[in-house]
């Protein structure tokens, strides 16, 4: 995703009292969602990844090729496909606890979740 930078200049406003602002201590990511470097994985993780492609390659995608999977189905999947990260959409009512649910599944809180 490419992203833009846009500057725009405010007109000067009269000075005005400083407010002591109240911050909050940062919120560390619990360990099991912190991200590694872009691009990079743990060795485990990149096992598996790199297993999956292989077994797609080798096994089911010439099986697609040959009964033509792709030309009444999807398309092959690409190996992008394959190492992007899992996402899950969960979707409910408003105070119906899907917060909670994503922090019982975890087991502790996670960043901005606000009960």
């Amino acid at each position: 995703m490419n992203r833009t930078e846009i500057s725009c200049t405010m007109p000067e406003s009269p000075p005005s009292t400083p407010v002591a602002e109240k911050k909050e201590p940062a919120k560390k990511a619990p360990t099991n969602m912190r991200a590694t470097t872009p691009g990079k994985r743990d060795p485990t993780s990149a096992r598996v990844i790199e297993g999956l492609k292989l077994l797609y390659h080798e096994k089911l995608h010439p099986i697609e090729a040959k009964y033509a999977f792709g030309s009444f189905h999807y398309q092959p999947i690409s190996d992008a496909e394959i190492e992007a990260k899992p996402q899950v959409l969960l979707v409910g009512q408003y105070s119906t606890g899907k917060t909670t649910f994503i922090s019982h599944l975890l087991k502790e809180p996670y960043p901005n979740a606000h009960i």
